[in-house]
Formats: structure tokens, sequence, C-alpha cells
């Protein structure tokens, strides 16, 4: 499937690091291939000090509203 393809893929890893060199600092959006991907991929930033979140369906109105307006704000700097 397609995520099991995306969880071998060595790109998963790079985000992070390609973050760091090309976009430091600046507010992302990273597109995941399920839902638990980006969960993943948004531990990873969380992990290397860079605040970041996952957003979904799982994920009821109220706690959608908050997660977007703390990525507006600028306090959430990448958005899985």
């Amino acid at each position: 499937s397609l995520r099991d393809e995306s969880e071998r893929a060595q790109i998963v890893g790079d985000v992070v690091a390609n973050y760091i060199i090309w976009a430091s600092g600046t507010l992302a959006i990273v597109f995941a291939a399920s839902v638990e991907a980006a969960e993943k991929i948004a531990a990873q930033f969380n992990s290397c000090g860079i605040s970041a979140e996952s957003i979904s369906a799982k994920n009821d109105d109220y706690e959608r509203f908050g997660i977007m307006r703390r990525f507006a704000a600028g306090q959430i700097k990448v958005l899985c």
C-alpha cells in the first residue's frame, strides 16, 4: 500500500533535516500518506526542538481550530 511504501522511503527521514537546511524557522506544511505517518513526522520535528503538530479528521473542530490558530500565529512551525 501507499502507506507501507512511504514508511520504507528515505524521504520521510530527510524531511526534518531538509527543513533545518532550507526552511529553518519558517512555517511549513508536510503532507503524509496516513494519519499515523503525520503523527510520526510531527514527533520527529518536535524531538529536534521544532514545534510541530499533526492535524486530521481525528481532531474535533475545536482542536483543529486551535492548531490552525497556533500555526497562523507562528507558535507551530510545521503542520503535518
